[in-house]
């Protein structure tokens, strides 16, 4: 490893469940992934080398201050955009390619369309959705809508209605406004059961896409570079020792074993929902080890695309 970096400050924010979230087991399970990883280096420095893990709930602050002006070194997690094919995408996704590098992928999310349970349809094919109204929250990108061609609100194919929060789209297809929310399986989840509407609400099985998670850096940040090797070296290390699957599974099993007995339609997936806006305020820290805290309730925020 660089002798010239001797500590990377990470960022994060509160209740992505079960990613992060302070309530949960090591901070959540890419926080323990990559605090074990950092752990990794720690040793091997023998001393040379620290880290931080820093939560500050306000995801566009992430973007821009606080990791572009590198008050922060490396941000996580985070859904990387086709950056191959930027034109395409919206104004939040383009500055994310123009301006941040990725890490190698941290884990997968399965976005699909959660509908009344009484609905017939099985998205068996996307013909079954155009002409349909779909939820899709505002400050969600529109990949999963027009991405590989697909084109439903690019080309009118849906009507697309844009509230603040999932929590108005799952109120707004009990009311049958909608037709359809997007959402990640394990987030929809979660929300559905907070507002007491698991028995009204179900996931469809075909996922509408199966997104990477990554850990970010900027672009502008003179070590960046050295930034992403640490993360990447280190990630792969563990995955090499079993231990990242031992983690993934620990996590993924409580959360299972919390919101859903049977087993999830589509396989383990992230979760996103709920962004908690906390305002302008100083960042909670952590140091090198998140504190373990008991396994409480997940709680969710807005997953940024």
């Amino acid at each position: 490893m660089s002798s010239f970096v001797k500590r990377v400050e990470f960022l994060t924010a509160e209740g992505y469940a079960p990613l992060t979230g302070r309530d949960l087991q090591n901070g959540g399970m890419l926080t323990e992934i990559l605090s074990a990883s950092m752990d990794l280096i720690k040793k091997d420095s023998e001393g040379e080398f620290d880290y931080r893990i820093s939560w500050v709930n306000d995801w566009a602050a992430h973007l821009n201050p606080l990791l572009t002006s590198r008050a922060f070194d490396v941000g996580f997690p985070w859904e990387m955009p086709d950056c191959d094919d930027v034109e395409e995408h919206d104004v939040d996704a383009k500055y994310r390619c123009e301006k941040f590098f990725y890490s190698e992928p941290l884990y997968e999310v399965f976005e699909v369309l959660f509908v009344r349970k009484d609905t017939t349809s099985k998205f068996e094919s996307d013909a079954e959705v155009i002409g349909k109204k779909v939820c899709l929250t505002i400050d969600d990108g529109l990949d999963d809508v027009d991405g590989g061609g697909r084109n439903w609100a690019k080309d009118g194919k849906v009507t697309l209605i844009r509230p603040a929060s999932l929590q108005e789209c799952f109120s707004m297809l009990e009311q049958q406004t909608v037709d359809a929310i997007v959402s990640s399986e394990m987030t929809g989840i979660v929300i559905a059961s907070t507002l007491g509407m698991s028995d009204k609400v179900k996931a469809l099985p075909r996922p509408i896409k199966i997104q990477t998670i990554h850990a970010i850096v900027s672009k502008t940040h003179p070590q960046a570079r050295t930034m992403l090797y640490y993360v990447n070296a280190a990630v792969a290390k563990l995955k090499e020792s079993g231990d990242y699957d031992r983690i993934v599974e620990k996590h993924l099993s409580h959360f299972w074993a919390t919101y859903s007995p049977t087993k999830s339609p589509t396989g383990a997936s992230s979760v996103k929902g709920e962004k908690p806006y906390s305002g302008p305020s100083k960042p909670e820290q952590s140091d090198s080890h998140p504190p373990q805290r008991g396994l409480s309730e997940p709680k969710t925020s807005e997953a940024r695309k």
